[in-house]
């Protein structure tokens, strides 16, 4: 690692002065600077651990405050993450070697909450992986997460290390774990960090490549690209970034040496096969959300409301003190050599902003890649009024005061959480018979699925869907509404016909109100001697606005002693019907 030290002295740091005369606060602080920055051997390697581990562990320590146990709620999608992994450690316990894709629809008959191709799998692999050996708990997911969270952190400090000094590193490498959506996303369940992480590394032997062309270099920039495909396909932002850089470093001729397009073709041919499959059956919905939006808000592809929207989030991802931060420094880049030092930042600032904008799906958190540039910028504005002989104080007040203010923030930002489904899954299951069905409709309806999977390790029980089976959506209900249910008839027959022993629904809706849901909620009211309320769960805290309401629980006293064994139902995704046992 000690190679990630610059090459020349820092142009922020000055060798301490020599003599017999006791050195002053200044001359000490000095000579801190250039001990991150130029010692070698086992004290060099010593200083470059810890001034990359102890930022850590501040930030640790400050997660170790604000986390509490939840559930996986955090932005609706949370639940299919943690659940797509629970079906990796279930498959590599199973091993379906004869026909994989049957296995995967059967599995999500019974527990309709994946991600399968919505995704890339290579974090649900790993995170499975994880859970074969530890268990199917949420808390194995989050360390996955955790994990990610700490390469990113490592190839961030590396990569500053090396354009600037490892003091520098360390004050930013604790700015980028406090910013508030690094913060945030670090310990949710989520494909940002992880995504983060693999193309920070990509980034950074990149640049490396650029330098000394080492080979070695070469096979990590296309082992970590692919990773980062093959865990969002965000990652596509990578080629821009990698483009910019090329002609910053005027390395362009690289693109002729065979070794480049060994290294190419390497990286294409690991993503290839998941990417041809992905286009084949949900293309048109990836193509749908970049030009049109499946969300409830109108957006169109280079709308012109999207080229401010990243930029007017960005207080949101740093914080106003970083973004004004970020603003001096950017100013300092009129100077060549900052400049030049500087150039991976802009590579992925711009590359970042070019990706994202024109697609129609607006959210502050695809723009997650380029945090780690606005985060130089601004350690580059502490440097720019850090001038003159008060510099060796003014950086490490600006920079304690930046941290103090970032800490205060973390410590006092919402924690979204809710809590109840795990009870009510608890409830039905030891209530029911063995291979019972239960019936949820609801918002978190992948909270119920996995909940119900992480208590019944044998899988005897299976959830069915209200929104599968009565009526349909993509992403949410305003948009491509189908009804399937249409009177109170039809929903009773849907329940007789499959036969689930408990019907649990949200009550009230907590986001969008569905038709077809409130008739459901009606005809469940309305019929006691058919359908029972027995329980009911408080739903509490407040996650992503919604929060606040209750999980009823109802017995389906109308059995049927011949229910359809055969699940099925149409997946608005993939434009076509599964079914199975």
């Amino acid at each position: 690692m000690s190679s990630t030290a610059v090459s020349s002295p820092s142009p922020t740091c000055e060798p301490a002065a020599e003599g017999g005369s006791q050195p002053s606060l200044a001359e000490r602080l000095q000579s801190w600077c250039g001990l991150f920055s130029t010692a070698d051997g086992v004290r060099g390697r010593l200083a470059l651990m810890l001034s990359c581990v102890l930022p850590m562990l501040i930030v640790a320590a400050l997660h170790g405050v604000v986390v509490q146990p939840a559930e996986p709620v955090f932005y609706g999608d949370e639940n299919r993450h943690v659940m797509t992994g629970v079906f990796f450690a279930d498959m590599l316990s199973d091993m379906p070697v004869g026909n994989p894709k049957t296995y995967a629809e059967q599995y999500y008959l019974q527990y309709p909450a994946l991600g399968l191709l919505v995704w890339p799998p290579l974090f649900h692999f790993i995170e499975g992986l994880l859970m074969t050996v530890c268990g199917t708990s949420f808390l194995v997911g989050r360390i996955a997460v955790a994990g990610f969270a700490v390469l990113a952190g490592v190839y961030f400090f590396r990569l500053m290390a090396k354009t600037h000094d490892r003091l520098s590193a360390s004050v930013a490498l604790v700015w980028f774990g406090l910013c508030p959506l690094i913060f945030m996303f670090s310990r949710q369940v989520m494909l940002e960090i992880p995504t983060l992480a693999w193309s920070l590394m990509a980034v950074f032997h990149f640049e490396r490549y650029l330098e000394s062309t080492r080979r070695r270099d070469l096979v990590l920039i296309a082992l970590a690209a692919a990773a980062a495909a093959l865990t969002r396909f965000d990652a596509i932002w990578l080629l821009p970034c990698f483009g910019l850089l090329l002609l910053a470093r005027r390395k362009l001729h690289l693109l002729r040496r065979v070794e480049v397009w060994i290294a190419i073709v390497g990286a294409v041919l690991l993503v290839l096969p998941f990417y041809a499959l992905a286009a084949r059956e949900v293309g048109a919905l990836h193509s749908r959300q970049a030009t049109h939006s499946v969300m409830s808000e109108p957006a169109g592809f280079l709308a012109a409301k999207n080229f401010a929207f990243y930029l007017r989030m960005l207080p949101h991802q740093i914080g106003w003190l970083l973004v004004g931060l970020a603003v001096v420094g950017l100013s300092r880049l009129r100077r060549w050599d900052w400049l030049q030092q500087n150039v991976p930042y802009l590579a992925i600032a711009l590359a970042t902003y070019a990706t994202f904008t024109p697609i129609a799906e607006l959210d502050v958190r695809h723009s997650i890649y380029w945090i780690p540039a606005f985060v130089v910028m601004a350690w580059n504005g502490v440097t720019e009024l850090a001038r003159g002989r008060l510099r060796p104080y003014l950086r490490p007040a600006i920079a304690a005061l930046v941290v103090g203010v970032m800490t205060s923030a973390a410590l006092t930002a919402p924690r979204p959480t809710l809590s109840g489904y795990r009870e009510a899954a608890e409830w039905v299951l030891k209530n029911s018979p063995n291979e019972s069905r239960f019936l949820f409709d609801g918002w978190l309806d992948g909270n119920f699925s996995y909940h119900v999977r992480n208590l019944d390790p044998a899988r005897q029980h299976a959830v069915l869907r209200g929104d599968k089976l009565l009526y349909g959506f993509i992403c949410v209900p305003s948009t491509d509404l189908h009804e399937y249910a249409k009177t109170d008839r039809d929903i009773m027959d849907v329940i007789y016909r499959y036969d689930p022993a408990f019907v649990v629904v949200e009550d009230p809706q907590p986001k969008q109100v569905v038709a077809t849901a409130l008739r459901l909620r009606q005809v469940l009211r309305e019929h006691p001697d058919r359908y029972r309320l027995e329980h009911t769960v408080a739903v509490t805290g407040e996650s992503d606005r919604i929060g606040g309401y209750s999980l009823l629980i109802y017995r389906n006293l109308h059995r049927n002693p011949d229910p359809d064994a055969r699940v099925k139902f149409e997946v608005l995704g993939l434009n076509r019907t599964v079914g199975a046992d």
